[in-house]
């Protein structure tokens, strides 16, 4: 009953309390963790946070100021972007031109910003220069719109740096060594999961999830949502991520294509992309995140974004194993088709093992392989059969390589072309898988 005034007080105090007023500067933790319950509180009675509060909001949710304030980062952006890089400059350069979407944005970016394309330019290459993993990609502009529209450009520097580092934006921008293709593949497990009409549509039409999750994902929808709608989004975002910002994304396109699905079960890959424009621009996001919240991915997907997760950490946290050995010269390579489909079955069991005993689980074989099994209390829970104790080897499948599509799509390249066509009709009834080099 306690924890539940607690909650209540927070939710009905006002954002000034918490943002310019709080009495309590000793209590960080505190005051970060009332933020949070208090745009949670938002989200699940569908209240749109003012914009006038939202930059102080992912300042203190993101701990900003520990980057900003550290001695150790102190001219580092500065010293960042007066460095020379010709290639970087001109990459820069060219995307920062043409990064606005609409004149909304323009009139957004000025009101923060006295010279908008100047201070897009500066955080961009700053930030390519700082970040040798990534440097520059295209997707990166329309995240540091966004930040630019909220922040002053060191800040929105070190915001960069969070989203990318901390929330797993890297694997939309990194050109070799990307989790991506894994994240692909389970995505569209996922999808025929959650949406299985519209995952049989999208196979029927030859549309391949790869055409728009990567440009959602990457930008954090930025580039399929109207301006006043992508805040809302980011609020979530920030809320939810917590260094897991791929489960979010999940959460968010799930949601989305639930939205508006009625609209694309009809739709051919010539329609599709219009229609999803045209669609998106009429939704409530309120309502969108609402339904991003309450989506509840299988234990599958669950199992192996932490998986995922759990490896990164170790690779990035320390160099050498316990043992003293170093770690494989290409660790991400442990993601090629053969491995993550043997960790899917690895998990599958696991979630049998650990629920043997659970009454909700029934025990049932389709045509020997798993299914899911949706119950009122269990939405996502995996189910098998109680007449084997084997599972059965799932069927060939034909795989899709994600990393020549993904590098295709850096590059450029048409996939229009006759060639992919082909590949497109072929590859439309097969499940997917990835392989990562």
């Amino acid at each position: 009953m306690m924890m539940n005034e607690e909650v209540d007080d927070e939710s009905s105090r006002p954002w000034s309390y918490y943002l310019d007023e709080y009495p309590f500067p000793q209590k960080r933790m505190t005051r970060i963790m009332s933020i949070k319950n208090k745009v949670e509180y938002h989200i699940k009675n569908k209240i749109k946070i003012p914009d006038e509060y939202r930059s102080k909001i992912w300042y203190l949710m993101e701990k900003l100021d520990t980057f900003t304030d550290c001695e150790k980062n102190k001219n580092v952006f500065t010293d960042c972007f007066n460095t020379k890089n010709e290639d970087i400059e001109n990459d820069v350069q060219t995307d920062a031109v043409r990064t606005c979407p609409s004149a909304q944005y323009k009139i957004k970016l000025k009101n923060k910003q006295s010279n908008s394309k100047d201070s897009l330019f500066k955080v961009l290459k700053a930030y390519a220069i700082y970040n040798e993993e990534v440097q520059y990609t295209q997707g990166m502009n329309y995240l540091c719109l966004i930040l630019l529209c909220y922040f002053l450009e060191e800040e929105s520097f070190w915001m960069m740096d969070i989203l990318i580092k901390k929330h797993g934006m890297r694997h939309f921008f990194r050109k070799t060594k990307t989790f991506l293709p894994s994240y692909l593949t389970i995505f569209e497990r996922e999808l025929e999961y959650q949406l299985p009409e519209l995952s049989n549509q999208f196979k029927k039409e030859g549309i391949q999830v790869y055409m728009f999750i990567q440009g959602w994902w990457s930008t954090i929808f930025v580039y399929i949502l109207p301006v006043e709608s992508v805040p809302v989004i980011w609020d979530y975002f920030f809320w939810g991520a917590n260094g897991t910002g791929v489960e979010v994304l999940f959460r968010l396109s799930i949601a989305l294509l639930k939205m508006l699905e009625s609209t694309l079960l009809t739709a051919n890959l010539t329609e599709f992309f219009e229609r999803v424009k045209t669609a998106s621009a009429e939704l409530d996001t309120v309502e969108l995140i609402y339904q991003a919240h309450n989506v509840e991915l299988t234990a599958t997907t669950d199992s192996l974004l932490r998986e995922i997760l759990t490896k990164e950490h170790q690779l990035l946290g320390d160099s050498t194993t316990n043992g003293g050995e170093p770690i494989d010269d290409n660790p991400f390579n442990a993601f090629d088709s053969q491995k993550l489909t043997s960790l899917i079955l690895k998990v599958n069991q696991q979630i049998l093992l650990d629920n043997s005993g659970d009454p909700e689980y029934e025990r049932h074989y389709s045509s020997g392989s798993v299914g899911y099994t949706k119950t009122p209390h269990n939405s996502g829970r995996y189910a098998t059969s109680s007449k084997t104790t084997n599972i059965a080897p799932p069927p060939k499948e034909k795989v899709i390589d994600y990393d020549i599509l993904y590098y295709q799509q850096l590059v450029g390249v048409d996939h229009d072309d006759e060639d992919d066509k082909s590949h497109q009709s072929s590859s439309s009834s097969y499940l997917s898988s990835c392989v990562i080099s």
